[in-house]
């Protein structure tokens, strides 16, 4: 499992290369890109689950603002590669923006799957950013675990951190929180940051923290205890 603090050896010449021009460290944990569903990808609209006609792109060059209404799917201003582990400006680096030029874009909701059912997992929502622009119109993305609410994630909230820099802009992450992935599957739900700026989103990524007892482990643990207690009460009689 890739994470910020361990490389392959592999990597560890394009790692000193990256520290030798400035470049941050990689994001957290394993990314999974957000890749709209009717192109073979995870990301569908939450409301509806329409795996397409929410999206203007694919695009690798400025096309300008999207149609109202709709994300724009591209990488003109910088995006991160499918591994997790650069940023670019081609096609396959892509990021869902939306500049709030109109009507709103609807939500999307990005599923991770094939994790372990009873694992417990730490999320981050992975996008891009300028930390120059400040206050209400500061470049973010709202983000949250499907069935409760979105948060606001820019570089102005605390624990946000840097991971690439992009093409004139800069990659972060922030942590979503800890969840299990119930049935290997676990759904985020993504949608525009404070009305009047600007929204990049890359994907996601996750680190596995732990596991969930499976019930008949709970189980021996809870007779063990009971156990234990029935002997005790047996010497003090």
């Amino acid at each position: 499992m890739k994470n910020k603090y361990a490389l392959p050896l592999g990597g560890l010449a394009a790692a000193l290369a990256c520290l030798a021009t400035g470049a941050h460290a990689a994001l957290t944990g394993t990314f999974v890109h957000a890749v709209p569903g009717d192109l073979a990808g995870n990301t569908v609209v939450q409301a509806t689950q329409a795996a397409g006609g929410f999206y203007d792109g694919p695009h690798d060059a400025w096309v300008g603002n999207p149609a109202d209404g709709q994300w724009l799917y591209g990488s003109a201003e910088g995006g991160i590669a499918p591994d997790g582990l650069s940023s670019g400006v081609v096609a396959s680096n892509n990021v869902f923006g939306d500049f709030v030029s109109g009507a709103t874009p609807p939500m999307l909701q990005t599923s991770i799957v094939s994790l372990d059912p009873l694992g417990l997992y730490d999320v981050y929502v992975q996008y891009v950013t300028a930390d120059w622009v400040a206050g209400a119109g500061a470049y973010g993305i709202n983000a949250g675990f499907d069935g409760g609410p979105t948060s606001l994630f820019n570089h102005e909230q605390p624990g946000n951190v840097q991971t690439f820099p992009q093409n004139g802009l800069i990659g972060y992450e922030g942590l979503i929180g800890n969840t299990q992935a119930v049935g290997g599957e676990i759904r985020l739900n993504i949608e525009v940051a404070n009305p009047g700026s600007r929204s990049y989103y890359a994907g996601v990524s996750y680190l596995q923290t732990g596991q969930v007892p499976e019930p008949s482990t709970g189980i021996l643990v809870a007779l063990s205890a009971g156990l234990v207690l029935i002997a005790r009460r047996r010497r003090r009689s």
